[in-house]
């Protein structure tokens, strides 16, 4: 099985980020990380979503959960026709739509987010899960 992550789910790990609840939602993270170390299935990351990530946090933060999972990711890399694919998916959400033109170009069985509403739009193309959901 093939797991597309979003850009939010690495940041829950990296972080120990809570809800606005205060719930830990940084846990789930990491145990679907270790599930993918333990072979359960494979974690798939695009460009897009490291240019996300190093938007976020420090470029020595990023290397080492990349290193952790480095023989469990799959890298999709963004064409310009990805980016047309993308655009023509969704007016509004496009950064989205370009994870979910990746995700389906790579085959991922799912997209792993905290994002679930802004994932819906593109329900019909692949479907998106909460990290705790697998």
């Amino acid at each position: 099985m093939k797991l597309y992550v979003d850009t939010n789910i690495f940041l829950d790990y990296l972080f120990e980020r809570k809800n606005l609840q205060g719930k830990d939602i940084s846990a789930p993270a990491q145990k679907l990380f270790y599930r993918a170390i333990s072979c359960e299935f494979f974690i798939v990351m695009s460009d897009h979503t490291a240019t996300e990530i190093n938007k976020k946090i420090e470029l020595e933060k990023a290397r080492m959960i990349l290193e952790f999972l480095k023989k469990k990711i799959i890298t999709a890399v963004t064409t310009k026709e990805d980016v047309l694919e993308a655009q023509k998916l969704s007016t509004t959400n496009y950064a989205d739509a370009l994870h979910v033109v990746l995700a389906k170009k790579s085959n991922s069985d799912y997209i792993i987010t905290r994002n679930l509403k802004d994932f819906s739009e593109f329900s019909r193309i692949i479907e998106s899960k909460a990290p705790e959901d697998i």
